[in-house]
């Protein structure tokens, strides 16, 4: 998706159909490409067209990863974003000075996944999604932004949904063994 926003920005729809329940996710991730993302900033709002928080400049998280080619990953904690827990209808986009050109990309809710919630070794998940050629960090064995997003963007290209959560058939699909007999 590109937009070209002017100093009022621009909103977009999460979901046309019906808005979504937030409760059970702790973070928005999507990728942006843009020349200058010091002037950009981002809000969520209900279904109620109200906003969930002020506006939060992009300059206040680094991104998670970048791509050559200028794409530049976010994780940012829906507790900034949506502290009240609404049902989000809108991911609204601003720029702060003067027309700016946004490309926008895999905008997902995702929960934090702790060591224990996955169905699989953290390690041989990173191994897995690395040979595949998805960027999950360092192969430490601990669950770090990359390594959600690489999971994120397996899921995206190979499952229907994605969800970040490395539950029995992702660690299936990815070909490891359950944690768990």
């Amino acid at each position: 998706l590109q937009l070209t926003l002017g100093g009022d920005g621009g909103r977009l729809s999460l979901n046309s159909m019906r808005p979504v329940n937030t409760e059970s996710f702790d973070y928005v991730i999507f990728a942006i490409k843009t020349a200058n993302p010091r002037r950009i900033s981002l809000q969520l709002w209900d279904d109620n067209s109200e906003p969930t928080s002020p506006q939060i400049p992009l300059k206040d998280f680094p991104p998670q990863s970048m791509t050559p080619d200028g794409w530049a990953s976010y994780r940012i904690p829906l507790r900034v974003l949506n502290p009240e827990n609404s049902r989000i209808a809108w991911f609204w986009i601003r720029c702060t000075t003067g027309p700016e050109s946004i490309f926008i990309d895999q905008i997902a809710f995702a929960r934090a996944v702790e060591p224990d919630q996955s169905s699989c070794s953290i390690g041989d998940l990173q191994s897995s999604l690395g040979e595949r050629g998805y960027d999950a960090g360092s192969l430490d064995g601990i669950w770090g932004g990359k390594s959600q997003s690489a999971l994120l963007e397996y899921e995206r290209a190979n499952l229907p949904w994605a969800d970040g959560i490395a539950d029995e058939s992702t660690c299936n699909m990815l070909g490891l063994r359950p944690k768990y007999p």
